[in-house]
């Protein structure tokens, strides 16, 4: 598919978008990451192969992530049940 990201090709894109450039992201605008959690593998392109991104998954590829965060200096008493 054509480019659609800010980058001129998907592993730039990666780099670009990547769990340390969010985190800094997030960090800088006051929170703490707690936890990065791996979901899903996906594509903004609409990864429309079932099959590939099924066994991708089976192999524990992902590119979708959560970040479990909470603000600088605070205290969460539901981070117990995110962090491990």
């Amino acid at each position: 598919p054509r480019i659609h990201g800010v980058s001129d090709n998907t592993i730039s894109e990666f780099i670009a978008f990547g769990r340390k450039r969010w985190i800094r992201k997030f960090e800088s605008a006051g929170f703490d990451v707690l936890a990065v959690k791996k979901v899903a593998f996906n594509s903004g392109y609409g990864f429309g192969f079932p099959r590939i991104r099924n066994f991708a998954e089976y192999l524990g590829i992902k590119t979708v992530y959560a970040y479990i965060m909470q603000k600088q200096n605070a205290a969460s008493d539901y981070a117990v049940y995110f962090v491990k």
